[in-house]
């Protein structure tokens, strides 16, 4: 009872500190979680730990997130009886605590007092449990107590013979001879306890140093100024000297020269800040000049005033892994720049085709209407054959023209809010004449409907669906159907579907439908229209717009076609339209695949390791975004760039803290982060990125060159 109540005084007493400091009231969790004691909230109904402090995790060798992931009966290793007769013997002997065996994550098992009392939190009825370890005291009783119980039996056999011989002088002396035995041995079993920890010392500092000299890190400890403590055998890999000739020389002396100013400038960030553990990348360079590029992991241990004492680092020499990267991401640009050029070709011949093409049709069209010479019907049949070659010529064209400009990045979208319930009508009205040769009968779901407002361009949204539906007329059998229906789905979006009755597509062609030139392997006697381009066309312009687009299908059955296209009220999905722009080309880019990320990001059904797969692709391409536009900053002498540079670090500090979740499983994380982003990237770049713009005015080559040496 007595260290019940100590613990609970120190716990008050924190609790009189907290509000001494001229703070507001602290709350529970803040005293519960910087108290020293080992200390549970737990479940009863259950044995889950609804919540653990740090200490309880430094005891038990487990994260407090690891811990709530526990149970209490995972931990105690006593069973379910024994608890039981614990409980019934401490109701015996009035205590108000149990003694019980808890085991640690390292497999070692300790005997622990836990206090437990019922606690109100959160309007739950939980145990609140303060644990001490007593497995010494424990150990040490138990000696005791047989010592005593012996002592005990040979003062019983004293008595008798005193009161047998009625002496007082055999009482003294037997008892002072059994006292005097007890002290002997208790002092023996002392020693040997001594010498035991003293053995176990040895052994735990021997295989710490074996741990810390084949370790392939650099392990490093500094003062509060710099100065080299500490470091193992990696320090003249990394700095080109031996470790001995490395302690009390600054650690910055051996950071990259272009590195020091920004790793001094954290340095003193994380001590004024309080910073208990940072992780930090920078450049180190060794006597013989060869640079290492080190990831740091800092863990920063301050003394009883608060003042930063020492700082503890393990640096990962990851140069090879980062040198792989930026000959991947240089072979991505290379690759990136040869699709450029690929594509302003194929943008410079479409219109070098479309000028003789327009002419060939309308010199059809003249011979065909003109009255002074009148064609026979054979010569009637070779316009119309003209005239519907040249047509799907046309087409084609315009396919491959729309196709290049989307990948130049030069197509403009008009966003507003459609009708799709229009659009739909005017879509089917264009194929009917094209099913009706071929008695495929299209029907209008969308008619008797009450169908929601979308946002999207006019223009390019009945492009796709008459691709959609120019498919479905295509590969449909003769006699078919298609049906075109609408349905809202729980994320924001219209699904405007297409279904057919045709040939269907195998599932081995899944993964190429949407892929430029791809056509279905048909059936060869028929006669197929098509380049294969529409539907990468139509996938890349939905996208565009915020919208998906995706099918369901079977070989022999026919297939369905979806667009999901955002409805007015969804706030949710980014699309990039031309009020977004900041005029700088590079950011622009930049900004464009990160509103790409962040809709992937809120696609539906997503697997958990999906989610952590395009989660962590737009923390990363964040990242790189922020490397860019300081580089950029830098290149042009943007007067803020240091203020913006700051609140660069502060937003990859929260966008890691997300990934963090992600990766630990938290369902609402993913929400979060997209939230987060897009938030911030619409309101920096209406009210920070576009004043970039005026100091990057005709500094296109320099800031070019500076982008390329940015991995």
């Amino acid at each position: 009872m007595r260290e019940f109540i100590l613990a609970i005084a120190a716990f008050g007493a924190v609790l009189l500190s907290l509000s001494g400091e001229g703070q507001a009231a602290p709350t529970f969790e803040d005293v519960f979680n910087r108290h020293g004691t080992i200390m549970l909230l737990i479940d009863p109904a259950s044995g889950e730990i609804e919540n653990a402090n740090p200490a309880a995790a430094k005891f038990y060798g487990y994260s407090q997130d690891q811990l709530r992931a526990m149970k209490i009966q995972e931990i105690n290793t006593l069973t379910r009886d024994q608890v039981a007769a614990e409980r019934k013997l401490a109701a015996q002997e009035n205590r108000n605590y149990f003694i019980f065996r808890h085991r640690l994550k390292d497999g070692n098992v300790r005997t622990v007092e836990v206090h437990s009392h019922p606690f109100q939190f959160d309007g739950r009825a939980l145990l609140f449990s303060i644990i001490r370890d007593i497995s010494k005291q424990r150990a040490l009783q138990n000696d005791l107590w047989h010592y005593q119980g012996r002592l005990e039996e040979m003062v019983d056999q004293q008595t008798d013979e005193i009161r047998r011989s009625s002496r007082l002088q055999v009482t003294v002396l037997s008892v002072g001879g059994v006292f005097l035995l007890a002290l002997v041995l208790m002092l023996w079993n002392s020693l040997r306890r001594q010498n035991a920890t003293q053995a176990e010392l040895v052994d735990s500092e021997t295989r710490y140093r074996e741990i810390v000299e084949k370790t392939q890190d650099l392990i490093s400890r500094v003062d509060r100024e710099g100065q080299l403590q500490f470091v193992n055998h990696k320090a003249e890999t990394i700095f080109g000297i031996p470790p001995e000739e490395c302690i009390g020389r600054s650690a910055f002396d051996f950071v990259h020269p272009d590195d020091r100013e920004k790793t001094r400038n954290a340095f003193q960030d994380w001590v004024a800040n309080k910073e208990s553990y940072v992780v930090f990348e920078n450049r180190q360079i060794s006597r013989d000049g060869k640079v290492h590029i080190v990831l740091w992991t800092i863990q920063i241990h301050y003394d009883e005033f608060g003042e930063a004492e020492t700082l503890t680092s393990i640096g990962r020499d990851i140069t090879t892994r980062v040198n792989a990267e930026q000959a991947l991401e240089k072979a991505m640009l290379d690759a990136e720049n040869a699709n450029k050029a690929k594509s302003q070709f194929l943008a410079s011949m479409s219109h070098e085709l479309r000028t003789p093409l327009n002419a060939v049709l309308g010199f059809a069209q003249m011979l065909r209407m003109s009255p002074d010479a009148p064609l026979s019907k054979k010569q009637d049949e070779y316009v119309s054959s003209i005239e519907t070659g040249g047509e799907h010529l046309l087409q084609l064209v315009g396919d491959i023209l729309d196709l290049a400009k989307i990948e130049a990045d030069e197509i403009h979208l008009f966003l507003e809010y459609v009708d799709p319930k229009a659009i739909a009508g005017e879509c089917i009205s264009l194929v009917r004449h094209l099913a009706a040769e071929r008695s495929i009968t299209v029907d209008d779901g969308f008619i008797g409907k009450v169908v929601p407002m979308v946002r999207a361009d006019p223009i390019r949204l009945k492009q796709g669906l008459i691709n959609l539906l120019t498919n479905a007329v295509r590969y449909n059998v003769d006699g078919g159907k298609v049906l075109v229906r609408q349905e809202e789905t729980s994320d924001g979006f219209l699904r405007i579907s297409v279904e057919d009755t045709g040939i269907g597509i195998d599932k081995k062609h899944s993964e190429e439908i949407f892929t430029i030139f791809h056509r279905l392997n048909v059936d060869p006697t028929r006669t197929v229209e098509g380049a294969g381009i529409g539907l990468a066309v139509t996938k890349q312009l939905i996208e565009r717009m915020g919208g998906r687009i995706n099918f369901e299908s079977r070989e022999g059955e026919g297939s369905t076609f979806w667009i999901d296209v955002p409805l007015s009220s969804n706030r949710e999905t980014l699309v990039w339209a031309d009020n977004l722009s900041v005029r700088v080309p590079a950011i622009d880019e930049d900004h464009k695949e990160l509103i790409r990320l962040i809709n992937d990001a809120g696609q539906p059904g997503l697997t958990a390791a999906g989610a952590i797969e395009i989660c962590s692709d737009l923390v990363r391409y964040t990242l790189y975004h922020f490397r860019r536009e300081e580089a950029l900053m830098k290149v042009c002498n943007y007067p803020d760039m240091d203020n913006h540079i700051k609140q660069h670090r502060t937003l990859e500090a929260k966008v890691k803290a997300f990934q963090v979740r992600v990766e630990a499983g938290d369902e609402s994380a993913r929400g979060d982060l997209r939230a987060f982003l897009r938030d911030w990237l619409v309101t920096h770049i209406m009210n920070v990125d576009r004043l970039i713009y005026d100091y990057a005015v005709g500094k296109e080559k320099a800031i070019e060159t500076a982008l390329q040496e940015i991995s």
